[in-house]
């Protein structure tokens, strides 16, 4: 259609240069003098040239109408047939439409794999696999019996074949980046972390590369003991919970409760979850009442914003019999967030306050709303009570953030997940 009318527009650009520069051309034909207008002469040839392109597309037509289609649409028109058979999931149809797309285009990659995904639907496994393993060892340019390989394989949890497989996809795709997640995940389930390492330097750039590293070393340093791995994981991502957790253990062990105490308070600051202020408040040798009640003061000033640091500090002050203190904290608390466990609070130690009676309103009920807090996968859902490194439920990597669920039924049963100050 473009060059339709950039032929068409360049034709009357000539004519209409033809008309505006004028002129005659003079042709001797037997001694006769013949004079042609210029414009008239470019109308004539562009006439020819046009009739000349009528006859030449309707002799195609006429040769294309009486030796048919080249061979090599015909084998295209029949590996379309074949892939629709394969989504129709129509045996027959990919079967016939298959031998004819391999009679006019040999065995392609795409007729190979196209070959194995029927074996699939007949559900001959074993020859399948036969042909994706001969497809990916002919494959330059493409990946499709690799892909499928590895896909086989994570199927069957063959660890070995599927990571070999995506190790020739990354070869000639090195971004493909789920795949090499996919790839560490096997490695540290099977808790070979030097394979695991070996993808580190893939992961360079990437969004997610940072937290998966981290991940790589807080396996490795958790199955192995090893601090110095929890040390790197955790200056990678301090929002690794549960690695901060054990790094801190290990430096508590060495009496070192300063640093401890440091790693603890950076990682709350990056994600608030009880489990790590609680390991924050009980961080030292021999702690007092008194101490605990320090530290909790000492996070909720560092950490204003958070309605968590607040109620821990008033638990900690009902414990040593301070009620004023534990009540205004209380409130606090429930002024950033109003949660009914904070409310609860409130409500046991209002009749016990009696300053704070006109702050309240306590004639009136305090509003709040029903919550549970737990730690979610970002890929397929799942709910867990705890931070985890690979989803169980879908195998995905670095997937689980800590979120607040509201919820309306009281009575929903259908998962327990972390009920925040009971």
């Amino acid at each position: 259609m473009f060059l339709t009318v950039l032929k068409l527009i360049v034709s009357l650009s000539l004519l209409i240069s033809a008309i505006y520069i004028g002129g005659n051309i003079s042709f001797d034909v037997d001694g006769r003098i013949f004079e042609v207008h210029i414009a008239a002469l470019v109308f004539f040839i562009l006439i020819l040239l046009y009739i000349y392109g009528v006859i030449l597309a309707l002799f195609r037509k006429i040769v294309s109408f009486f030796s048919g289609k080249p061979s090599y649409e015909k084998g295209i028109d029949q590996l379309q047939m074949a892939f629709s058979g394969i989504l129709l999931k129509d045996r027959k149809l990919t079967e016939k439409s298959l031998k004819k797309a391999k009679k006019y285009l040999g065995n392609i990659p795409i007729v190979s794999w196209i070959e194995g995904q029927l074996m699939l639907a007949n559900k001959d496994y074993h020859k399948a696999k036969a042909i994706f393993y001969e497809l990916s060892g002919k494959e330059k340019d493409t990946a499709l019996g690799a892909y499928s390989i590895c896909n086989l394989a994570i199927k069957d949890r063959s660890s070995s074949d599927a990571i070999n497989a995506i190790n020739s996809i990354i070869k000639l795709y090195p971004y493909a980046y789920e795949l090499i997640f996919q790839a560490i995940v096997i490695c540290l389930r099977n808790r070979n972390f030097s394979e695991a390492r070996k993808y580190i330097p893939s992961l360079k750039g990437t969004k997610k590369g940072r937290v998966v590293e981290a991940i790589i070393y807080f396996e490795e340093g958790a199955a192995t003991s090893n601090s110095d791995l929890l040390k790197k994981a955790f200056k990678l991502a301090p929002e690794l919970t549960e690695n901060a957790i054990r790094y801190s253990e290990y430096l508590m062990k060495a009496g070192e409760y300063k640093s401890a105490r440091k790693i603890l308070m950076q990682s709350f600051k990056y994600v608030h979850v009880p489990e790590v202020y609680k390991k924050y408040i009980s961080c030292g040798k021999n702690l007092s009442d008194s101490d605990i009640l320090k530290l909790a003061e000492k996070i909720a000033n560092e950490i204003p914003n958070s309605w968590m640091v607040y109620f821990e500090f008033a638990n900690c002050a009902l414990q040593n019999d301070m009620k004023k203190l534990a009540f205004q904290n209380f409130l606090k608390a429930y002024e950033i967030e109003p949660y009914d466990f904070i409310a609860d609070k409130l409500a046991m130690l209002l009749p016990e306050i009696e300053t704070a009676v006109s702050t309240v309103h306590s004639n009136e009920p305090l509003s709040s709303k029903s919550v549970r807090f737990l730690w979610r996968c970002q890929h397929c859902g799942n709910e867990s009570r705890k931070w985890l490194p690979i989803c169980d439920h879908c195998d995905w990597i670095g997937e689980y953030k800590y979120e607040e669920l509201s919820f309306v039924e009281e009575n929903d049963d259908t998962y327990i997940p972390i009920e925040y100050g009971k």
